[in-house]
């Protein structure tokens, strides 16, 4: 039987009521997780190094890091300009690149803002001069 273009394989869809692989499995660990729990921690202090890794990496995993980012004088001029001094940064190892990648991305939402805050400007003028063109 060929694909009908417009028509499921399957117009009844998933019945309602059947359960993921990944559900039933975890259903079925659940009445063992306590004895499965203190056999992965009897296995992490007996010096299971993959057991040790595998349960701090599930009880405290990681957290990013939220370094501030440094001071760098000397970011005057355009937008143009303050880039390609933070390239400079990048390439000399003063900074790191995700330090790069975030300053960049800062410099990008303030020119964007600046941007916005012109147009509004602009925007207000002409509000000003259509008010005063059409009162008279």
């Amino acid at each position: 039987m060929t694909f009908k273009k417009g028509k499921s394989g399957n117009p009844q869809g998933r019945p309602q009521g059947i359960k993921d692989k990944r559900i039933l499995f975890a259903e079925m660990l659940d009445s063992h997780k306590d004895t499965l729990f203190d056999k992965a921690l009897e296995l992490a202090l007996a010096g299971n190094e993959q057991m040790l890794k595998l349960l701090l990496d599930r009880i405290l995993p990681a957290k990013p890091k939220d370094n501030p980012l440094p001071e760098i004088g000397g970011l005057d001029g355009n937008v143009a300009e303050q880039c390609n001094k933070v390239m400079s940064l990048i390439a000399n190892g003063i900074i790191t690149p995700d330090e790069g990648n975030s300053l960049l991305s800062a410099l990008i939402a303030k020119t964007k803002l600046v941007e916005l805050n012109d147009v509004f400007k602009e925007l207000a003028g002409l509000k000003q001069m259509i008010n005063r063109t059409y009162k008279r």
